[in-house]
């Protein structure tokens, strides 16, 4: 009887011993943290803002850039386009280094290197942001500061981005003109990033776009001349015609506006009309 106790008592040691070396929350010491994959929120943040921002009306530039378009696979700054991977270019203030960092001053939402290291500050619990202030990181003085600037967007940011206040249709798609005379069709892109593009034949140009109520206003740059055309919107999901408000140029410094005829129809259909009719 006293060897079955002292063999019971010694099972109950041997268990205690086992079960402490071996605590049931135990994973052999691999208990290390998986690193979080931030991609979907990265991407989530960067949605947030694509479309086209200018920088607000009276202040002066610290970063140099008046206008700015955001957009799923690039970022372009004042006309000048740099590729963009929020998967690459994108980053948190912890994946910044110290000296570059904002976070202490309060500082810090996401921040990008496309064109040097830049944070854009803007709320991020809002789902349509209608402002931001980009802050330069710049080596100035024998260290790194930061030039703010305030933008305000224009185009972009609106899940029914592209109709606007005065429309029941969206303009974001593939439209094409085709003049009569010389058979010629054109593709007009407008996306839904702030951006369009004409294509006729192997001639690309690309510009900037912003609603307003029912008109639409383009911008962009050929042959040196700076245009900025805006026209009245009507029709319907698969047809819609642009007729012009004013048409306005820069060349050498020089401003023209026009009504009488549009510079962005004269320079990709060669047509002197007032309005087009476009049909996806």
């Amino acid at each position: 009887m006293k060897n079955f106790i002292k063999l019971f008592l010694l099972s109950i040691i041997v268990l205690c011993v086992i079960g402490c070396a071996n605590p049931a929350n135990n994973s052999n010491g691999d208990d290390k943290k998986e690193p979080v994959d931030t991609t979907e929120l990265k991407m989530a943040l960067y949605n947030k803002i694509l479309g086209t921002w200018e920088l607000e009306e009276g202040d002066e530039s610290n970063s140099g850039y008046e206008t700015i378009v955001f957009s799923s696979d690039s970022i372009i700054f004042d006309g000048e386009k740099k590729s963009f991977d929020p998967n690459t270019n994108l980053f948190f203030a912890d994946e910044v280094p110290e000296e570059k960092n904002l976070s202490s001053f309060g500082i810090g939402t996401i921040y990008i290197d496309v064109d040097g290291l830049t944070c854009i500050e803007f709320n991020s619990s809002l789902n349509t942001i209608e402002s931001l202030t980009l802050w330069k990181i710049v080596y100035l003085g024998g260290r790194w500061t930061a030039l703010p600037d305030d933008f305000v967007r224009v185009s972009g940011g609106s899940p029914d981005y592209g109709s606007d206040e005065g429309l029941d249709f969206s303009v974001v798609g593939d439209w094409s003109y085709t003049i009569a005379a010389g058979n010629t069709k054109t593709k007009f892109s407008i996306k839904d990033d702030g951006t369009f593009s004409f294509t006729k034949n192997n001639d690309v140009t690309n510009g900037t776009y912003s609603l307003s109520g029912n008109k639409i206003t383009f911008k962009f740059t050929k042959d040196v001349v700076e245009t900025e055309d805006t026209f009245t919107i009507s029709g319907s999901e698969d047809e819609i015609t642009l007729t012009l408000v004013e048409s306005k140029t820069v060349t050498n410094g020089q401003t023209q506006t026009v009504t009488a005829i549009s510079n962005m129809l004269l320079a990709f259909y060669t047509s002197i009309e007032t309005s087009i009719t476009l049909r996806k």
